[in-house]
């Protein structure tokens, strides 16, 4: 399956579902949180136990928190450990839900919303950190198609400029090698005639075109 998007484009969705993620965990953190405080028997409690149930209180979001960045970012090779550890954070997400569901509709209920809508405000709640959840997870194996994609394609080589060090070039051998075709068989090179050295032309002499008279022959007179 191709993705139309970029490793940055990835990042940057990512980065708007984990804050869509994060707001949705805040609010049912302080739902929680308020639940617990406002409680009837609460006045009557030590604190001790006051900040125990609020720590308690904000447990199940931050344990969907943390389930949904552990899945996201950390690939599994292992189809049945990709399946067990989906079930078991959506189980998390559905478990948190439906203590988060409650408090936020006592909370609700407590700031004068009636008629129904104190019902309706953790649905809204809850169903944006679900889909964004599943986004997240979605977007952390696209994140990781896309760069296992890089990573197998050829890189492209550029000529560097001159004087900035030796260029990078790809041989037809290495090109049929990375498309996994057969390497060629280079042909032996033939042997280049040497040029031979030119001759050393000395200079001859020249015969000179006065000869000499011969001598007269003995016993004719002038």
């Amino acid at each position: 399956m191709t993705y139309h998007f970029t490793t940055q484009q990835v990042r940057n969705l990512q980065r708007g579902t984990r804050a869509v993620l994060l707001f949705g965990i805040v609010t049912s953190i302080s739902a929680n949180v308020l639940h617990s405080l406002a409680r009837p028997e609460a006045a009557g409690e030590p604190k001790w136990r006051l900040v125990a149930a609020a720590v308690l209180s904000a447990f199940a979001p931050l344990a969907l928190f943390a389930c949904t960045e552990l899945v996201s970012r950390i690939p599994v090779h292992s189809k049945v450990l990709s399946v067990v550890r989906l079930v078991i954070t959506f189980a998390v997400g559905g478990f948190a839900a439906w203590v988060s569901y409650w408090h936020m509709e006592s909370v609700a209920r407590q700031l004068g919303e009636t008629d129904g809508t104190q019902y309706v405000y953790p649905l809204i709640i809850d169903g944006m950190m679900i889909v964004a959840t599943i986004s997240l997870i979605e977007l952390g194996r696209v994140a990781r198609s896309i760069r296992q994609a890089e990573e197998a394609a050829p890189t492209p080589t550029v000529d560097s400029p001159q004087g900035a060090g030796p260029k990078a070039t790809v041989t037809a051998d290495t090109a049929a090698a990375r498309n996994g075709q057969p390497r060629r068989r280079s042909q032996p090179r033939r042997p280049r005639p040497r040029p031979r050295p030119a001759s050393k032309t000395q200079p001859v002499a020249e015969p000179d075109e006065t000869e000499p008279a011969s001598p007269a022959p003995a016993g004719t007179s002038r």
